[in-house]
């Protein structure tokens, strides 16, 4: 996964093993946020370090994916299930 996306690792992130992907500075606020320059990084940047982890395969993080957005929605919808 990490191939997709261009890392920024400061010192801090070499020696925690933090991989954050680099989000470009809003300009126009009406859609600036949701354009995919800005929304993909960022949404990436919120998942847990688990799913960031560089050494996980496509498989392996589709089902951890998956796994953690079902139990998100869990945790917002109790009485839906």
């Amino acid at each position: 996964m990490s191939s997709v996306f261009h890392s920024n690792i400061d010192h801090q992130d070499i020696n925690s093993g933090h991989h954050r992907v680099i989000v470009p500075p809003v300009t126009l606020s009406t859609y600036g946020p949701r354009l995919f320059a800005v929304a993909g990084p960022t949404t990436w940047n919120n998942l847990p370090e688990y799913l960031r982890d560089s050494e996980l395969s496509i498989d392996n993080f589709r089902r951890h994916l998956k796994t953690f957005l079902f139990a998100q929605y869990c945790r917002r919808h109790p009485s839906t299930l």
